[in-house]
């Protein structure tokens, strides 16, 4: 679906760690970080300028189910 689109949905990284039931901790770069669910949002391709990194499998897991206790409880 993101080929035919000039928008991707995004969930923003921030290294100010709260503890909200809507962040999930990741590790990039080496950096520990949190993936903001409540900030979710779609932007241009064009505002990506480099790739910083991948969530490993754990990682989204955790990221999928917070999103589906965000939009589906």
């Amino acid at each position: 679906m993101n080929k035919s689109l000039q928008t991707v949905i995004v969930i923003p990284l921030t290294t100010s760690f709260k503890n909200w039931p809507t962040r999930v901790d990741i590790l990039v770069q080496i950096i520990n970080s949190q993936a903001c669910i409540e900030h979710i949002r779609s932007i241009s391709k064009k505002r990506f300028v480099e790739k910083i990194g991948v969530v490993s499998d754990i990682e989204m897991a955790d990221i999928r189910k917070h999103l589906n206790a965000v939009f589906v409880e």
